[in-house]
């Protein structure tokens, strides 16, 4: 997903419900802090990403999937607290430890991607994300 440029203009959300096929939709008002679509020419899918900064520790994501007449909609919050980061699709919630997250997330990129990430890989993520917070 990528980054908006510094100087681009500013774009927020006020009363969105984000819908979500494996829970309750989401409400968001806030700020799109980035936005990916792309279209995989092997699947026939195409994917629309958008993060969104509802306060200053809480994002919320949502995931648009469609192929011919199939949709998958995935909608979550992520909530940081001092030591564990709460993930919610609006009907249930799971606490993580930032390790587990990151060790969650890349399990994602590995299935979309079809390989697994080695040691090495984690932590480079893990530096990444470290040098971004």
């Amino acid at each position: 997903m990528t980054d908006k440029p510094q100087d681009s203009v500013r774009r927020f959300v006020d009363g969105l419900h984000l819908r979500n096929d494996y829970g309750k939709p989401i409400p968001v008002s806030g700020e799109i802090i980035a936005e990916n679509m792309h279209f995989n020419d092997i699947s026939g899918k195409l994917t629309v990403e958008k993060v969104y900064r509802v306060n200053g520790e809480t994002i919320a994501y949502s995931a648009i999937s469609a192929k011919e007449d199939q949709k998958d909609r995935r909608a979550y919050l992520i909530e940081q607290t001092d030591d564990h980061y709460r993930v919610s699709n609006g009907s249930a919630s799971l606490d993580l430890d930032p390790n587990d997250l990151i060790h969650l997330l890349s399990l994602a990129l590995a299935e979309d991607q079809a390989h697994a990430f080695t040691d090495a890989d984690m932590d480079h993520i893990q530096r990444r994300l470290a040098a971004n917070a």
